[in-house]
């Protein structure tokens, strides 16, 4: 638990309401009188304790399990290192500036009592000098008379206006009571100072005292008398000003900069690591390589055949080689209405990190997203993976690739569609026609899309992505072939294989009628219409259709007719129950207008004994031996499938039968052995 004041101790926090001006309600006084009760309850959750100063420490050290509580200092940050070195010049300015800033509402008390006279016996007594306020601040009535030379600002969202004024000021103060409360603070307003080689009059709390040497860095006051006399002294004395500003300047950039406070930081969580670890608590982390899995699916929202590939795969990674990696996933989320939002949970031992993706008109063809980008790469930053094996990644789109070459992960790329070389995910455009396979021509792009100059720039950078993948895999053959015609020389093949189902025994059918099942989703690159119009056509009176509709509630059915055979509309079927299904149909119909990547219904199908009908596109019916196990037909010739239908209706008896042709299907195994291969080799 990190914290850096002492908020949680009800005995000291806070302050009394009259301390702070009359700028906090009642509303909000309530609120910090409840916050105490919160953060301390919160604090004794957690077992080690990180705290600003070492007067911090020893409060936090009680509360927390371990009774250990570190010190990881307030210091500068990228932000406030950066604006320190773009060199500001100091102006000439004929008057020598007071600076105090104020960026909470309970220092008005410590500024009345300590230093308000002070500056009013200075600005009286010494005509050159003015006060700039920034922030909370109620005037005291002892500088009202000197309110023409006071500059008072508002304390604006933007630290950096902040640093402007405060880097043109000759003298810095921080002013504080060495209250118990006030005795924790960090010394946040001396180094942010010094940073800028302003130096300043400090109080004296605990920290600013065991820290500081008066006269070296700093100058310490603790009386309102003391406070005039170091002021007095800064505002004569030009040379010990530079002097001081000379000090706490090289002290600052030595002791506070980042890699020193990321190197204490660093020091910090060993020595808890290594407390529980001698305490038998955690163990020391493998050589495990850390291999990150990115699609834009992941169960238990599992939608579409390649997240079932992609979990298959991962689940023999996990069996098979569970000692050689450590792997996780990163995915999107369907269906929520608030895009960015981030969930992280383990799913069958493996860690997942889900982010939801805008919803919005042509999402999946969405090529670019800076806020993709940002996410990703704070998540690669964190959790540092050795590789990333980037499978679908419409909505989270190209930006998460290249979040990984900035970062010099190296990377590889499963093709599983068109998605990186066309407008056209399925190479069937708008229109429902296939288009061109020569998506790298621009005359070709030009026919099939409405902004030539989007669609171009769009294959320019996705083209971009693969080029700096340490390999491209297609699913398939045809899908190699492909990429390559499309300038994708580098493009591999890693042929994806199915987990090999069980033959269940084929249930018989109710009514006698051969069950034609169509499941790829009613879709006209999935040859739905097609399909349909050739059902009504046939006139089929043996046969009966069976339709997976993916956008139906869960669980309904729904009837209708194609002519004179009856049809079937059921939901979506859930992965679990794929084997169940095939066991309860006898001819899987897969009547796809575009050239498949693969086609793993088909080839579960087949092993599972399910005679199949296919088209000849892409790589659909590569496991298919016409007439042993299946029918492939073209589907630009609807009378080849009227004609395969018509021939299933006058023989229902032979389609009816479990498959006893047990023709060999690459399995899952044998792709992911092959996969491990690359990863070794990409990855030392």
């Amino acid at each position: 638990y990190e914290i850096d004041d002492l908020i949680f101790n009800a005995e000291e926090y806070p302050d009394p309401i009259e301390s702070y001006g009359g700028q906090v309600s009642e509303e909000e006084y309530r609120g910090l009188l409840k916050g105490t009760t919160l953060f301390h309850e919160a604090m004794a959750l957690c077992d080690y304790g990180i705290a600003s100063t070492p007067a911090l420490a020893k409060e936090i050290k009680p509360v927390v399990a371990k009774k250990t509580c570190f010190v990881h200092r307030n210091a500068l940050d990228s932000l406030n290192s950066e604006f320190a070195k773009l060199n500001i010049p100091k102006l000439e300015r004929d008057y020598i500036s007071i600076f105090y800033g104020s960026g909470t509402k309970a220092h008005n008390v410590d500024f009345d009592e300590l230093v308000a006279p002070a500056i009013a016996k200075i600005l009286d007594q010494y005509p050159q000098v003015r006060l700039t306020v920034m922030g909370y601040l109620t005037l005291p009535e002892v500088l009202v008379p000197f309110k023409e030379r006071i500059d008072k600002v508002e304390l604006l969202e933007d630290v950096t206006i902040y640093w402007e004024f405060l880097r043109q000021a000759d003298i810095n103060i921080a002013v504080l009571l060495p209250t118990p409360v006030n005795n924790c603070k960090s010394e946040l307003k001396w180094f942010e100072a010094g940073c800028l080689g302003v130096p300043s009059v400090v109080s004296n709390t605990q920290t600013y005292v065991e820290i500081l040497s008066d006269g070296v860095d700093a100058l310490i006051a603790s009386t309102s008398e003391e406070w005039y006399a170091k002021l007095e002294l800064l505002v004569t004395d030009t040379k010990l000003r530079n002097q001081i500003a000379k000090a706490v300047y090289e002290r600052v950039w030595y002791e506070y900069s980042i890699p020193v406070m990321a190197d204490n930081i660093k020091g910090i969580i060993m020595a808890g690591i290594e407390q529980e670890a001698k305490a038998g608590k955690l163990k020391p982390r493998t050589a495990k390589k850390k291999l990150l899995i990115v699609n834009v699916f992941y169960p238990p929202q599992s939608i579409g055949g390649g997240t079932r590939i992609v979990k298959d795969n991962v689940d023999v990674l996990q069996a098979n080689y569970g000692d050689k990696y450590e792997i996780s996933v990163f995915t999107t989320e369907e269906g929520n209405p608030h895009p960015y939002e981030i969930l992280e949970y383990s799913y069958e031992g493996v860690q997942v990190t889900k982010v939801s993706s805008p919803m919005m008109e042509g999402m999946d063809w969405q090529y670019q997203n800076p806020q993709m980008y940002e996410i990703f790469t704070q998540y690669l930053e964190f959790n540092q993976p050795d590789l990333i094996h980037f499978h679908s990644i419409q909505r989270l789109t190209g930006s998460v690739v290249e979040a990984a070459a900035d970062l010099n992960i190296p990377y590889l790329v499963t093709i599983h569609d068109a998605w990186w070389i066309s407008d056209h995910q399925f190479l069937v455009n708008d229109r429902g026609i296939e288009c061109d396979y020569q998506q790298n021509d621009p005359v070709v792009t030009a026919r099939d899309t409405q902004d030539v100059a989007s669609s171009l720039k769009r294959k320019r950078y996705l083209k971009q992505r693969l080029e700096q993948a340490s390999a491209v895999l297609a699913v398939s053959e045809a899908f190699t072939e492909l990429y390559r015609r499309n300038g994708i020389v580098k493009t591999q093949a890693n042929r994806n294989g199915i987990m090999v189902p069980p033959r269940l025994p084929r249930k018989p059918s109710t009514n006698g009628k051969v069950r034609l099942a169509h499941i790829g989703g009613m879709a006209a690159h999935k040859g739905y219409f097609l399909f349909k119009e050739a059902v009504e056509k046939a006139q089929l009176s043996s046969c009966e259709v069976i339709v997976v509709s993916h956008g139906q509630f869960p669980g309904s059915v729904f009837h209708d007719y194609w002519g004179t055979t009856s049809v079937q509309f059921i939901s979506r079927i859930p992965p679990t129950e794929i084997y169940e299904f095939y066991s309860g149909i006898d001819v899987l119909m897969a009547p796809s207008m575009w050239p498949e990547s693969f086609g793993l219904v088909t080839r579960e199908a087949a092993a599972a004994g399910v005679w199949v009908v296919a088209s000849n596109k892409g790589a659909l019916a590569e496991d298919l031996v016409q007439g042993v196990n299946g029918d492939i037909f073209n589907p630009d010739s609807i009378e080849e499938l009227i004609d395969i239908l018509q021939k299933i209706d006058r023989e229902p008896q032979k389609y009816q039968q479990l498959l006893e042709h047990n023709i060999p299907i690459r399995n899952t195994e044998q792709q992911v052995e092959e996969l491990q291969q690359l990863y070794k080799f990409i990855s030392h």
